[in-house]
Order: structure tokens, then sequence, then C-alpha cells
């Protein structure tokens, strides 16, 4: 997908919403069921955990704005990378985007570990997907966590 400036919810992707919570339900869920009743809860916390949330998650879908990231009000949010101008600092290669933010040139919070292919990227989000998951891969350089 092109980039269109615009913030499309929390994964800045419009499509495909309630595959994503059901996703998120199931990992939740078996999480949940696995402290409560091992691996029948496991299995049976998924299961209702996907479906619960994909159910709910399609419902809210119908109603909501994809290009804000609250999914509320009228309008649209610009990705963070085209809200700020006038700082020196670029998120990206300026002479491509143009625009410019604070900080480190990462988008996110980082913590200071390093990976086979130098510094984690990784926010504080993947980095909690990661523990659920058990990846210890970096999504945006393959380099895998030291």
């Amino acid at each position: 997908m092109a980039d269109d400036k615009i913030q499309h919810g929390i994964d800045d992707n419009p499509n495909n919403d309630a595959e994503k919570g059901a996703v998120g339900g199931a990992v939740g869920g078996a999480v949940v069921g696995a402290l409560a009743g091992g691996p029948i809860g496991a299995v049976v916390g998924a299961v209702a955990g996907g479906v619960a949330s994909g159910v709910g998650v399609a419902a809210v879908d119908r109603v909501d704005n994809d290009n804000t990231v609250s999914g509320l009000g009228d309008g649209a949010t610009r990705d963070v990378e085209h809200q700020v101008t006038g700082t020196t600092t670029p998120v990206r290669d300026a002479s491509v985007h143009g625009d410019v933010v604070p900080g480190n040139n990462i988008p996110g919070v980082q913590t200071g570990r390093t990976t086979t292919a130098g510094t984690d990227t990784r926010g504080i989000t993947e980095k909690t997907a990661d523990v659920l998951t058990g990846d210890r891969t970096d999504d945006k350089t393959g380099g895998r966590v030291l």
C-alpha cells in the first residue's frame, strides 16, 4: 500500500481488522486460559478469545473511522513522520519524505538492546508481542536479538 501520509489505526493498515482482532483475542485468551486451566484452558481460551474478539472488532469496524488512531471523530490523523516539521532530525530520508521529527530517527521507544544486524529497533509493542510469541527477531532489520 502506498504511503498516503494518513495513520490508519494503530497498525496503519485499515484492512482485515476483524482478523487482527481475532488473532489478538486468541493469543490473549490462550495466555489467560493456560494460567487458569493449563493446556485445556489454553485451547478453550484461545477459541473463546478469538471468536469474541473477532466478532467485537467486526462490529466496531462497521462504524469506526479507519483514518484516525482512536477510530473516533471526523477527518484523519497524519502519520507521525508527517506531523512535525521544522526540526533537524529526520525519521526517514528527508529528501524522500520532506518531514522530520525529533529524537533518535527511530519511531517508538527503544530500550538499547543489540541484534545481529546492529541496534535493536523494536518498540515496546513489538517487544511485548515477542515475549508472548517467543520471537527473537527484530521485524524491521531481520536481526536476531542478542
